[in-house]
């Protein structure tokens, strides 16, 4: 089913268009050309969501497109299962929405704790941050804050894990959460170092066994009192544009995490929902005398070990063009990359103001992509 989120627009549009941008970690959204290639959403929900709902006692597929606010659900998409370690990130968000406010300082260590509790899933680390910043009403203040009208709070407040979601409302929170700037860097920039062994469990499982590239998750898993739980939620695609939930509740007799993995696999058919256009964007460009520097990175999704050509306009003409050169661990790191994808390339400018842009030059399949404009002044 495909809805129109209102609420996500509404949450976008407080934000701001500037810091809607501002969320996606490392780049901008996208480029004024068209993508090569668009996502089926409306199908390939319906059919992994079909699967989940035959295949266990309760399972839901949910998408939202962070850029328009469309949302789609598929199987029992509003039913609730246990959230287990994915309402972690409920916690994750609602620290640093208080902290970017000043309701709350939070101290190195509680920063150190956060990061293990998304990437390692640490229980140890979420007990101590719910306990010390209030515990249950830190959920409810979740479920307030971003309309998510089918989740309920636990019974026992000290068992987080049973907190009540479904899909259609974890993919609604992960998108309106990340549309504050405040959350959205941090947030999915940690989901997109998640280890996956954590204490020898392997939580690759649903979203990363699609085969997609790159993916930044947060997921979850339990047993036994409500079913056997697993639950991969998280962002894909370019420049993290689809917000992500499977959720699914089993009995501990079936093969699960099977399941999962195909559910995964009918929503993202081959791992591919990015367009075949590189990504990356422009960071910076410096002047010293008449000389000016762009500096950014970019890669192709087709080639993500190869180099890229990147080629640099000043109003409007061709003034310099060069590979990318320059080593980008952060870049590597994020989207699970080889390879080399930084550039920064001089040429020379005449005295005045002048506005630079760079493209991304495509390796195969799909467009030229603009990485950015700046406007700088010379002299």
């Amino acid at each position: 089913m495909a809805t129109s989120a209102a609420g996500l627009r509404r949450f976008a549009a407080i934000a701001g268009a500037a810091a809607l941008a501002a969320v996606l970690v490392l780049m901008p959204l996208g480029s004024p050309r068209a993508a090569a290639t668009t996502p089926n959403w409306a199908a390939t929900v319906a059919s992994a969501g079909g699967y989940a709902a035959a295949h266990v006692s309760t399972g839901g597929v949910a998408v939202v497109d962070r850029v328009t606010g469309q949302l789609w659900t598929g199987g029992e998409a509003t039913s609730r299962v246990s959230a287990a370690s994915t309402v972690k990130a409920f916690v994750a968000a609602d620290l640093l929405y208080r902290n970017a406010r000043g309701l709350i300082h939070l101290s190195s260590y509680d920063w150190s704790q956060m990061t293990v509790m998304i990437t390692q899933s640490s229980n140890s680390a979420m007990e101590y941050l719910y306990n010390r910043y209030g515990g249950v009403t830190i959920i409810k203040a979740v479920i307030a804050r971003y309309g998510l009208s089918q989740t309920l709070p636990p019974n026992s407040p000290s068992f987080w894990g049973f907190t009540a979601v479904t899909a259609h409302d974890y993919a609604l929170f992960l998108a309106r959460a990340t549309a504050d700037p405040t959350i959205g860097w941090w947030l999915i920039g940690t989901e997109a170092r998640s280890q996956q062994f954590v204490n020898g469990f392997d939580q690759w499982f649903g979203i990363p066994a699609s085969g997609v590239r790159p993916f930044a998750i947060k997921q979850g898993w339990t047993c036994c009192d409500t079913g056997d739980i697993l639950n991969s939620t998280g962002f894909v695609g370019p420049n993290w544009r689809y917000a992500v939930a499977i959720l699914t509740s089993a009995s501990t007799a079936t093969n699960h995490r099977a399941i999962i993995n195909t559910v995964a696999q009918l929503l993202i058919p081959g791992g591919k929902i990015s367009s075949d256009d590189p990504l990356g964007t422009l960071e910076a460009v410096t002047a010293k005398g008449n000389v000016a520097t762009v500096h950014g990175w970019s890669y192709d999704p087709n080639a993500t070990s190869s180099a890229l050509k990147i080629v640099v306009y000043a109003d409007g003409a061709i003034v310099a063009y060069g590979p990318t050169t320059v080593p980008r661990p952060d870049v590597n790191a994020v989207y699970r990359i080889t390879g080399i994808h930084g550039y920064s390339i001089p040429f020379h400018l005449s005295t005045g103001v002048h506005r630079i842009c760079t493209y991304g030059i495509n390796l195969g399949p799909g467009l030229n992509t603009t990485l950015g404009c700046r406007t700088i002044t010379v002299g």
